[in-house]
């Protein structure tokens, strides 16, 4: 019976240090892991940083579009403003000298005032605007 008394510590004694060898290994593992995590939590908060300037950066270029789209959209539109002001004078410059060469003074003397007030006034919005 002693003999059985002193393998059991012994046993147990083994089985404390595997027992306490595996924790060890596995408490090696877990700071490991930790560390790894750790690791990749730092390029996380980096790769975010990066993301929020990136998003920044756009949010920025974005709203130099949309003012450069107005921007585009007012002179297209004062374009095709001029363009239609320029067509009306050429249509009466067109009627005046087609009434002059059929010698219809009195409708060329009418077509020519009708020019300077379609001028005096394309001049007086140019001012007003």
């Amino acid at each position: 019976m002693f003999s059985r008394k002193l393998f059991r510590k012994r046993r147990s004694s083994m089985a404390t240090k595997r027992r306490n060898q595996k924790r060890n290994m596995n408490d090696e593992k877990l700071k490991a892991r930790i560390k790894c995590l750790r690791a990749e939590m730092v390029e996380i908060v980096e790769e975010q940083k990066s993301i929020k300037e990136e998003q920044r950066h756009v949010r920025n270029k974005y709203q130099e579009l949309k003012v450069e789209k107005e921007q585009l959209k007012m002179e297209t539109k004062l374009i095709s403003e001029q363009s239609l002001t320029i067509q009306q004078r050429l249509i009466l410059i067109y009627k005046i000298f087609k009434a002059k060469a059929s010698n219809d003074f009195a409708n060329a003397v009418q077509l020519t005032q009708s020019l300077r007030d379609l001028i005096a006034n394309q001049n007086v919005r140019k001012g007003g605007v």
